[in-house]
């Protein structure tokens, strides 16, 4: 049962990590000099958000100005606000309904999830954001169903009772969401939700309305875990590993949507991002726990090793 990896992670926790262990060690122990400073100030987390906030607002540019920012590849992206596989022969594999496939069967394996594994710092992140994920995949099934380019009249043309309503309920449906964000204050939910929910309605087009509800609240969670004071131990492997690809997977499917996105499933790349790479942060977060484990009880075996050697020298 001895692999390369485990061995130079015992290694370096044995030798560097008693000495003074960082918050997270996500690959702190494999490189000790280069990223363990960085690891025990958070730096490496708070550079991985960071990327990500500045990758979406880059990417947001192009969708909202494209004339100015003209670097979006993709014109069916463009216009569609998604990658969209609708192949004619088979429309039970349109990218909307691949997605609402994928999503159900991943927030039903994440709400299933033994309790033995919650033990785990942020294991309990797949059970807590199974609802999420669910809720994200009927999205698309409505989508499938509503398409926003031939089914949503414009907001101003709608009577002042209807924009009203319109605008409640979008203010009310961030309020909820930004209430499930754990870091957030709660003096910030209601002020966020408003000024969430009524560009929604009043600035963002109809195509791009779904993509921009997932993206405020990405970021709403990535910047205010960023600038909370007590950070979780698992701060920085989440940011790595949850954080970044999504965004990089969401910049695949915007400049690369015509060329071989859309013939790969299309949107469902960026939908399975988001399970797949909570799955590996759980599987790093198990296997760092362990050792963790197993170390400590190295250090209590030694401990009574030499306690009864110190007895039987007394003797």
């Amino acid at each position: 049962s001895f692999s390369l990896p485990r061995i130079l992670v015992r290694s370096k926790l044995s030798h560097t990590c008693s000495h003074k262990c960082p918050p997270d060690p996500f690959f702190a122990c494999l490189d000790a000099k280069a990223i363990q400073l960085s690891m025990s100030s958070h730096i490496l987390g708070h550079v991985a958000n960071a990327v990500m906030l500045v990758s979406t607002g880059l990417f947001w540019l192009p969708l909202l100005l494209p004339r100015s920012f003209p670097y979006i590849s993709s014109q069916s992206y463009a216009k569609e606000g998604f990658c969209v596989m609708d192949p004619p022969e088979a429309p039970l594999l349109n990218s909307h309904l691949l997605c609402f496939y994928f999503d159900t069967l991943a927030a039903a394996a994440f709400a299933l999830l033994p309790s033995s594994m919650m033990r785990y710092s942020g294991v309990s992140k797949l059970r807590t954001n199974a609802v999420g994920i669910f809720g994200h995949g009927v999205g698309h099934l409505f989508l499938y169903l509503n398409s926003p380019l031939s089914s949503a009249s414009s907001f101003l043309d709608q009577p002042l009772h209807m924009q009203v309503a319109i605008l409640l309920f979008s203010i009310s449906f961030f309020y909820m969401f930004f209430l499930s964000i754990p870091p957030l204050p709660k003096a910030h939910v209601a002020p966020l939700a408003i000024l969430a929910g009524v560009p929604l309605n009043t600035l963002i087009p109809p195509q791009l309305s779904f993509s921009y509800v997932q993206t405020v609240l990405l970021c709403t969670s990535c910047f205010y875990e960023s600038v909370q004071r007590d950070k979780p131990t698992h701060y920085t492997s989440y940011s790595v590993i949850v954080h970044l690809p999504v965004s990089f997977v969401g910049w695949l499917e915007g400049t690369r949507c015509d060329e071989w996105v859309r013939s790969v499933g299309g949107h469902l790349i960026y939908d399975a991002a988001i399970p797949i790479s909570l799955v590996l942060f759980a599987c790093w977060r198990v296997w760092v726990g362990k050792l963790e484990v197993e170390e400590e009880e190295g250090k209590k075996t030694e401990a009574g090793v030499s306690q009864v050697g110190e007895k039987a020298k007394g003797e």
